[in-house]
Parts: structure tokens; sequence; C-alpha cells
């Protein structure tokens, strides 16, 4: 029999470490990082470093083919994040409550 071949998009290939960076017209650029796991449902943590580091939860994670989405606790306000992922790369765009939006770009860490 054969054995079946994961697609690059595959959601079995989405758990992992995705390091990468994040651009805002607000406060510049700097590095991020998303780490995706699957137990019973998905799960995701975000950590954004610049002149600081800020690491948080990823609430509501939602994988619907290759569109993610997620929501944010920032700075005591909400974010919600979009994404589209293309084999080992993610991008997308995070927005809070309207404005200090950003968007991103990471690549699959091996």
């Amino acid at each position: 029999p054969a054995v079946p071949q994961h697609k690059d998009n595959d959601q079995a290939t989405l758990p992992g470490t995705g390091e990468g960076t994040f651009n805002s017209e607000a406060v510049g650029s700097g590095g991020m990082k998303l780490v995706i796991t699957r137990d019973a449902a998905w799960k995701a943590v975000i950590t954004i470093s610049r002149d600081e580091t800020m690491t948080a939860d990823a609430m509501n994670f939602t994988v619907k083919g290759n569109e993610l989405s997620w929501s944010l606790g920032l700075h005591g306000g909400s974010c919600e994040s979009a994404a589209t992922r293309d084999g080992s790369v993610i991008k997308g765009e995070v927005t809070c409550g309207g404005h200090a939006a950003f968007t991103f770009w990471l690549k699959k860490a091996k």
C-alpha cells in the first residue's frame, strides 16, 4: 500500500515554530515568533520583540485550510489576527481596535 504524502499546506505540517519579523507604521519593526501546537485543539503562543519582549497566548486559534486566525490581549486591549499559510511561510496582519495594526512574515524554523 502507498504511504500517504503530506502536502506543504497539510494541517499535519502546521505545528511548529515560525520565526520572522513584524512591521508597524506606529512603532517600526521587530522580531516575531509563533509557536503552534495541537492536542485536542489548536493552540499558539506569540512572542513579539522590539524594545521589550512580550509573549501572549493566542485565544481562539482557528485553522481553516490555509487561513489562520486568532485573538491577542496586548497592552490591555484586544487584537485580532488573520494570516495565510503558503508552505512554510505564514504572513498576515494584526489589528487592535482599528488602530496600531502591524503586518508580519514568518518562516517555519527547522
